[in-house]
């Protein structure tokens, strides 16, 4: 692994530490290992600009599980109606 694929991994590491593993009661953030999700776009979009920021390039991707289209696909799950941000 390079020295930059380094460093984008631990501001990742460092940022998803303390979140919790699944969607808990009155949570607004929470990680499932490979992606941070958020309860609004907003939110999202600021957690994918401070990785951006901290690692001097763009490497986040943000997105949406749209529950309209989770329903149609039969896919409603935990991540149905959240925000994310990938590295």
């Amino acid at each position: 692994m390079s020295e930059f694929e380094n460093k984008v991994f631990d501001i990742w590491n460092r940022f998803v530490r303390n979140l919790p593993c699944y969607p808990e009661e009155g949570c607004d953030r929470w990680c499932d290992g490979e992606n941070i999700l958020c309860k609004t776009n907003e939110d999202a979009q600021s957690v994918a600009d401070y990785i951006d920021e901290k690692a001097g390039a763009s490497v986040s991707a943000t997105g949406f599980y749209d529950p309209e289209e989770d329903k149609r696909m039969g896919c409603v799950d935990k991540y149905t109606g959240w925000y994310y941000v990938t590295i």
